[in-house]
């Protein structure tokens, strides 16, 4: 069972940034997952929202966000930490026009670090375009609704992170039969178990990296 550390350790640093991620990495997490915007100049950033202060992140410079909260990092600066054995979950959120993608895309593969990593998103569009941009590229899908499964499907995700009362172990088994990764969001209750999953994306980090079974650790 992997530990997907949901915006960095977050209940022990702000979420998506850079305190959050280093304890992440600290911890021992198996992956960080993290959720990326474009600034109006163009600069990836790592950031949930679409708003800062009620203005759109698409309408802000780099320099305007910063001045607006300091601990906002760039995508680079994420890229730039020593990950050891802790991988990287991308989440693109939404994007206009859609080329601007690549931007993303390229300053990932640039950094080829970590080199474990997933790049994807909630939005079809956006990962159909990764797809056809790079057919080899290490793809997840963000499930959501139980509509938008057919479309991701389409696309031969490596791993599909699904909302987690779409799941049970019936149809994690029939995607294990497809050679897909199923992890589940976002789950911080420690009791929590399903038979057959391969990742757990929560902020209660710690806790399940403390409680999960060698057994599991070991695959």
């Amino acid at each position: 069972m992997k530990i997907i550390a949901h915006r960095g350790a977050s209940m022990e640093a702000p979420e998506n940034t850079l305190p959050a991620f280093k304890r992440a990495i600290e911890l021992g997490s198996d992956y960080i997952e993290c959720d990326i915007r474009l600034t109006k100049d163009k600069v990836p950033i790592v950031f949930h929202d679409d708003k800062i202060n009620e203005t759109l992140i698409s309408e802000l410079t780099f320099n305007e966000v910063k001045s607006q909260n300091e601990n906002i990092p760039t995508l680079e600066e994420l890229l730039s930490l020593k990950f050891n054995k802790t991988g990287l979950m991308i989440e693109i959120k939404k994007i206009d026009p859609l080329s601007d993608v690549e931007i993303i895309y390229d300053t990932v593969k640039k950094k080829k670090s970590p080199p474990d990593f997933y790049l994807g998103s909630i939005e079809i569009d956006i990962a159909t375009y990764l797809h056809q941009l790079d057919p080899e590229l290490p793809l997840i899908g963000i499930v959501e609704l139980e509509e938008q499964l057919d479309e991701f499907l389409k696309l031969n995700p490596q791993v599909l992170a699904f909302h987690y009362p779409l799941l049970d172990p019936k149809r994690i088994a029939s995607l294990h039969a497809k050679k897909i990764k199923v992890w589940a969001w976002t789950i911080d209750d420690p009791h929590f178990e399903m038979e057959g999953l391969d990742g757990i994306i929560t902020n209660n980090v710690a806790h399940f990296l403390q409680t999960r079974s060698p057994e599991s650790d070991a695959h």
